[in-house]
Order: structure tokens, then sequence, then C-alpha cells
């Protein structure tokens, strides 16, 4: 049958849908059972709260100070406003229901999704896109077995991804389309700062492969479309920079920023020689155990998809790819030797190899060549599975259950708060759902006189940190949880306690 029969495209079409239905199913039995569940994500959803509330762009926990308050543009707020935005808006329309921040990244995502197929139909076979899609989306999830609450939790790295992808693969011919691309790449940017080293690289495959990209345009109008590509991409960055520098002033602008800085700092992996040779080796190892494939692999894959990609279909989507490739290439560097070794900060990079490992599969000419492809990649991709349905078949829903619970008995007791915290990631699900702001302040803050009132201690057992004997004193002054809801506890502490 060929490639262009009417039958095989609705086939192919049909297939797509359901694969996408059943993807969509699956992220939403997720957000179903899990709500707001790993802190970074919650801390995230508090601040579209806030801003939903009209309490501003907001955090109302610190990671830096023991004194909680609402703080504008916290450095913190690590996912960006093309999110927090939507998810404001959903939580305006549905309020601060569990489900609303997971719903907001699984819309996003599909949008995205939908929107490179359309836009890669232009320059690709669209029967074989369809045909590709669930291969992506199985990979999309193999890859990510071990983190997939990227998919329904509010984390920027997939939505980042996507619109890194989707600028990268857009024709960048016409000044217009440039911009786009530049667009598109501050949005990911603002949404995930990581995005910044596929920009970079986008931004140099724009200006020195000019007659890939732009058709061998003399030199001026090569110039135009960097251009129009770099303005694309401030334009986004600029606007909210401008919304911040507006709200804050000049001052706690700069101030702002200093913060942030410190913060990056201390993200970071320490220097020097002999240390950066030993967290290159421990980094390596710590990836292969946590996703069950080496970071030489993911890259070597990659570079072997371009290589197929540009045999077999235009320079212009060859260089795109590389492009991609090597933006992937530059974040596994960055993350050996920079970053402070966390997996999940490679999940931008995972994404991104999931749709270089399938782009084969729509260039390939020949069925049979398409077949030894896609067996290449079944076997470099089995032993992913094993983790990939146990990770999959998880729905239990005991914490999201128990956070209600441990809601609803925090509510009764309205004239005890602010409510105390060990630290903000143990109460960010417990700020977003309860209706106010700032419920909560940070124990190192209570004085002598808080003692003399009765007050409760908020504990998340699933990230409290272990041996902080400060606040093991705290508890053993309290005596037992007055209430528990694994792994929710609270203590009643002052006063009659």
């Amino acid at each position: 049958m060929a490639w262009g029969s009417s039958l095989l495209r609705l086939t192919a079409a049909l297939i797509a849908s359901a694969a996408l239905a059943a993807f969509v199913f699956f992220v939403a039995t997720k957000i179903q059972a899990k709500g707001v569940c790993c802190a970074d994500d919650a801390f995230i959803a508090h601040v579209a709260k806030n801003l939903a509330r009209g309490q501003g762009y907001a955090a109302a926990l610190q990671h830096d100070s023991a004194h909680w308050a609402l703080q504008l543009f916290d450095p913190m707020i690590s996912t960006g406003a093309p999110l927090v935005l939507p998810a404001a808006a959903l939580v305006t329309l549905f309020g601060n229901a569990g489900w609303v921040p997971g719903t907001t990244v699984l819309l996003v995502t599909v949008l995205l999704l939908l929107a490179l197929r359309f836009s890669l139909a232009s320059q690709l076979d669209g029967t074989r896109l369809d045909l590709a899609a669930p291969v992506f989306l199985a990979l999309c999830v193999a890859l990510t077995a071990f983190h997939l609450e990227h998919w329904y939790a509010l984390l920027g790295e997939v939505p980042a991804a996507l619109l890194v992808v989707l600028a990268c693969m857009l024709p960048a011919t016409r000044v217009r389309t440039a911009a786009a691309s530049g667009l598109l790449l501050g949005l990911a940017f603002l949404t995930k700062t990581l995005a910044a080293l596929y920009a970079v690289v986008f931004f140099v495959a724009l200006a020195a492969a000019r007659p890939p990209l732009a058709k061998r345009p003399a030199g001026r109008e090569s110039r135009a479309l960097l251009v129009a590509a770099v303005v694309g991409c401030a334009v986004p960055v600029l606007a909210f920079e401008l919304w911040k520098l507006l709200l804050l002033g000049a001052s706690d602008y700069v101030r702002a920023w200093w913060r942030f800085g410190a913060v990056a700092g201390s993200l970071a992996a320490p220097g020097g020689g002999h240390m950066l040779a030993t967290r290159i080796a421990e980094g390596s190892a710590a990836f292969y155990a946590r996703f069950g494939f080496s970071l030489f692999e993911l890259n070597a894959f990659n570079w072997v998809a371009v290589l197929v990609v540009q045999r077999f279909t235009s320079s212009r989507v060859a260089l795109s790819a590389a492009a991609l490739a090597a933006g992937v290439s530059l974040q596994s560097i960055w993350w050996l030797t920079t970053s402070n070794g966390w997996p999940r900060y490679m999940v931008m990079g995972l994404v991104v190899t999931a749709f270089l490992a399938v782009l084969p599969l729509v260039c390939l000419p020949r069925i049979r060549w398409v077949a030894v492809y896609a067996a290449l990649l079944a076997v470099w991709s089995v032993g992913l599975w094993p983790r990939t349905v146990a990770q999959v078949r998880d729905v239990d829903a005991t914490a999201r259950i128990n956070l209600d619970r441990t809601l609803a008995f925090l509510q009764n007791r309205p004239e005890v708060q602010p409510y105390v915290a060990q630290w903000w990631a143990t109460v960010a699900d417990l700020e977003y759902r309860l209706p106010a702001a700032a419920n909560f302040r940070g124990f190192r803050s209570l004085s002598e006189d808080d003692w003399r009132r009765s007050f409760l201690v908020v504990v998340n057992d699933a990230f409290v940190f272990k041996g902080d004997v400060a606040f093991e004193q705290l508890l053993a002054q309290c005596g037992p949880p007055v209430y528990a809801a694994p792994p929710y506890r609270v203590h009643r502490c002052g006063g009659s306690s």
C-alpha cells in the first residue's frame, strides 16, 4: 500500500488519534490519583492560586528565609509564566482543586503536540507522522519512567521541551517564521531557564548554516533571519521583565536578580579539576541507575538519528534535527559538569531524544529499512519497559486522599493560623489547597511569645529533612501528633499543649 493512499492516510490518522486519546486518559488517571504530588509542582501551583486570587505573581513560602510572607517574583518560582498564567486562569474558573495544576500541563502538552504535528506536515509525510505518533508517545513515557510526574504535575520541563522542538522544526526560511521560532524559544526559556541552552544552539545554527536554513539568501537576508529570531525570542522575555520591573520598582528588581543569582549558584555543583572528574563519573553512574541507559547511549542514538535524517530528507529538516541533538549534547555536558546532578534536570533532553528517535521512521524511504530501524529502536528500549509498566500502573491515591483529610482538619482550626512547618516542601500542597494565602510560617521564626499561645506544626514525612535537630527538639516539646494521615501529621504546641 502506498504511503499516500487514502485508506492508509485515514488509518494512520485514526491510529494517531487513538494513541493521543490513550495518552490523555493515562495522564488524566494520574492527575486524578496524585493531585499536587511533588512539592515543586505544588509550589508553582500556589503561585498560580495567588495570582488568580489577586495576590500577584507571588510565593508565600520562602526557600532562603525563616520568615515567610508573600514575595512577588520570588526567584524560586522555577516554572515560569507560560504555565503559571494558564494555571491561574483555570484556578479562577474552577478553584484551587487538586486536579487543576495537572490539567493545565495536560492541556498545554496536547496543544503543543498538535501544533508540532501540523507544523511538521508541511515538511514531512503526514501519514508517516501519524504512524510514528504512538511510538513517540510511548518513548516519552518509557524514557521518563521514573519521572512520570512531569506529564501530570505543574512542572515545566515537558512543555519547554516541546516548545524547543516546535521552534527548531519550524521552517525558518522567512523573517516571519524565524521570528515565530524565536518567540517559541522565548516562551520555552520563560517556562524553564534551561531552554536557553537550546536557544543558543538554534541561533548558532541559524547564523552558521545559511544554505540549509535560509535557501541560500544573500548575507543581508541571512542576518535578517537571525535578527528576527533573536527579536522574537526577546519579546516574551522582555515583556515579563517589564511586568516585573513595574511591580517591583528598580531597587527591588535589582535585588530580585541578585537573589536569583544566589539561588542559581546554590544549585550548581562544586568545581575543581579532580572534583570535576569525580562529578562526571558519579553523574554518569547516577544517570544510568536512574534511567536505565547511559548519557553516551542517549547522545549516540540522537546523532545516529540525525545521520539517517540527513541522508534521506531535506537539508533544512536535517539541520533542525542536528540543532536539537546538539542541544541535548550541550545539556548533557551542563548536567554532568555544572548542575547539582538531580536527574529531573535531564527530562527536557529525554523528551527531545524521543522526538529525534522517531524521525527516521518518518524519513526512511523503504519499508524494509523502517522495519530494521524500528527493530533497533525496540532492542535499545526493551530494558526500559518493565520499570515503565510498574510506574504506569501506579495509581495509588492514598497521599492525595490523606492530603484532603489533613486539609479538612486544618480548616476546622483556623484560630491557630498561621500554621508552622519545617520547610516549604512539606506544606506546599496544603498552601495551594487552602483558600487563603500565606497560611504557614517557618519554625525558626517562632518566638517566646508564640509558645504562650497554641499553634499547630504540620509535618509531611515524604519531604521532611531527616536529622534536623532543632526541628526534632521542637516536636519533642509538642508531644505526639493530634492528627495523623500518612504522610501528614499535625502536632499541637505551646499554650496548654
